[in-house]
């Protein structure tokens, strides 16, 4: 990292920075025409402690991001947060106040149920603060359901 004074190393930090966001963007890896990234905006619930960090996101059974993800499981994954704006006399003096995380890592289409529920538990507890959910068995079957093991993250505030 270029700017290391900008860097959030703190896990309070990180931890709390997770929680109040809602959207992760996927950048997935295309092998077939136009050979170019695909980026996917998601809702995610995730864990965290001292030595891993996985992100949890679901979707339909079918589709591009389906396709994708059993094409190249290795991605790379952004959140950030737009806090305001220091503004200046001079153009190029302005500066935005942010907080943000960049990763890579490896997504898993999990296929156990009781996986599945964890990581619906983990996304509806992301929005809600509730924990435990009941799902019906036909939405279990018709939804896919995703971890993202992640490889590496960087954090960053410009407070």
């Amino acid at each position: 990292m270029i700017r290391a004074d900008k860097e959030v190393l703190e896990r309070d930090e990180i931890y709390a920075f997770l929680q109040k966001n809602k959207i992760i963007r996927i950048a997935f890896h295309t092998k077939t025409p136009p050979h170019a990234p695909y980026i996917v905006p998601l809702c995610y619930g995730f864990d965290y402690d001292n030595t891993s960090l996985v992100f949890y996101f679901h979707g339909a059974t079918k589709g591009r991001k389906m396709e994708l993800a059993k094409e190249n499981p290795s991605v790379g994954f952004e959140i950030d947060t737009y806090i305001d704006t220091k503004t200046s006399k001079q153009a190029c003096s302005f500066s935005i106040i942010y907080e943000s995380m960049i990763g890579t890592g490896h997504l898993h289409i999990i296929e156990d149920v009781a996986e599945k529920v964890h990581c619906l538990n983990r996304i509806m507890f992301q929005f809600t603060g509730k924990e435990q959910w009941e799902y019906r068995e036909e939405m279990l079957k018709k939804t896919t359901a995703f971890s993202l093991a992640v490889d590496s993250f960087t954090m960053k505030r410009n407070s």
